[in-house]
């Protein structure tokens, strides 16, 4: 309609988006996908070009999207092996490394619940009851760009 062009796939007739995410260079759209059809609902995380094209499955159940400054990562919370648990991810927008999870390993019945992105892109800072269950911490991540790639409490 109007020139405009389709950016969410129609992958069921009940599928909605239920968040998206602008990177900083505008060059790509991250967006959470519900199907409420599904047993329990969930939004399967996807990413595609703004000017179109396919877009690629970032991962099956996740929220809470936002872009690395520099455009080039996707962070958003998803469910980790365990799936009483909600891990911190970063995937690459062009799909060339897998998705990794930044939070590392976390304890039984554990999440993290939010998290923000350093305004250089070198980290992330989460809260999480990472070590212990409802013992909440913060905890930085390095991003896949830099050399270090651990966790570790900033605060206790």
């Amino acid at each position: 309609v109007g020139g405009a062009l389709q950016l969410s796939p129609i992958v069921a007739p009940t599928a909605e988006v239920q968040e998206f995410a602008l990177a900083p260079s505008s060059a790509h759209v991250a967006f959470g996908l519900l199907d409420p059809t599904l047993t329990v609902p969930a939004s399967a995380l996807h990413v595609v070009p703004t000017a179109g094209g396919p877009s690629r499955l970032l991962h099956p159940r996740g929220n809470g999207l936002t872009f690395a400054p520099e455009s080039e990562l996707v962070l958003f919370l998803g469910r980790g092996d365990d799936p009483n648990t909600t891990e911190l991810y970063q995937a690459r927008v062009d799909g060339s490394r897998p998705t990794r999870s930044l939070s590392g390993p976390l304890a039984t019945d554990s999440h993290v619940l939010e998290f923000l992105v350093t305004p250089g892109g070198e980290r992330a800072v989460y809260l999480a009851d990472q070590e212990a269950n409802d013992v909440f911490e913060l905890f930085a991540a390095f991003l896949e760009r830099t050399a270090r790639r651990s966790s570790s409490p900033v605060v206790r």
